[in-house]
């Protein structure tokens, strides 16, 4: 789905001034581009890269709850292995992120959302200190399923937060780093197949 912005709606939102510079650099300068003219939220990724264009999704000129939510589905299930692997008898989170894709499709009502989700934080709080790695995988599902279209932009974040440290907690001392630089790679693909279509 195309999502759009303009430097106006991002200076609104409070844009962080880093970002915004380095974006109207690339664009070749705010009065040049245009202040009212839209900008491809491709562009921002880019140009910008992963975090800024996640950030820019709760500033877009159409409606994007449903994208928004159907992004944070995908980012859950990239690291829900890592949960079942650790409790294969624990469908929780499983669920939560189909509740949150039938609400998008229509076919589940915003309460049996709501119920998924707090299933799938109960899993992630049930974890012990040792499995952080299940935790975020949980925690991902659940904000992918949260019934709160105001915040969906600010929990697509988080799941995509939590799914990038699930990648890491779950990696030995050695390749955690890489762990999380390479899952953000891969969000940033399932970001990019989203704004895309």
């Amino acid at each position: 789905m195309k999502l759009t912005t303009t430097f106006n709606k991002l200076r609104a939102s409070n844009a962080c001034k880093k970002g915004y510079k380095k974006l109207a650099k690339a664009l070749g300068g705010v009065r040049k581009y245009g202040a009212d003219t839209e900008i491809n939220l491709l562009t921002i990724l880019d140009a910008n890269g992963f975090d800024d264009a996640m950030w820019s999704l709760h500033a877009t000129l159409e409606d994007s709850d449903s994208i928004k939510r159907l992004i944070a589905c995908d980012f859950a299930e990239s690291v829900l292995h890592i949960f079942e692997s650790k409790r294969p008898d624990d469908d929780r989170p499983r669920k939560a992120i189909e509740s949150a894709r039938g609400f998008v499709a229509g076919t589940v009502s915003k309460v049996v959302m709501q119920e998924a989700r707090a299933a799938a934080y109960a899993a992630a709080y049930a974890s012990d200190a040792a499995a952080y790695a299940s935790d975020a995988s949980a925690y991902a599902a659940a904000y992918a399923a949260d019934a709160y279209a105001a915040y969906a932009s600010a929990y697509t974040a988080d799941a995509a937060s939590d799914a990038a440290y699930a990648a890491y907690a779950a990696s030995d001392a050695a390749t955690r780093e890489k762990a999380r630089s390479d899952k953000k790679k891969q969000l940033a693909a399932i970001l990019r197949k989203h704004l895309e279509s």
